[in-house]
């Protein structure tokens, strides 16, 4: 019955337009290190580790800022 209950009011939700879950990432909100060590990554001086370690960020992370910066160029 309480799962009935959230998935209505989910659905609710969604019809007036209301945002569910988390807010998608834009690429004004990556992190400026990300961007300017990109063109290393891509020229393959430096591994996706050793990447995420210069930035201070975990892989997954790093990879949906690469997944977005790659959408974006």
């Amino acid at each position: 019955m309480i799962c009935s209950r959230v998935k209505s009011g989910v659905a609710n939700a969604k019809a007036k337009g209301k945002q569910i879950g988390r807010k998608p990432v834009t690429l004004a909100q990556i992190p400026q290190k990300v961007i300017d060590k990109y063109n290393l990554y891509k020229g393959g001086e430096i591994t996706k580790c050793e990447y995420a370690a210069m930035c201070g960020i975990s892989r997954p992370t790093l990879d949906k800022y690469i997944n977005l910066i790659t959408e974006t160029l």
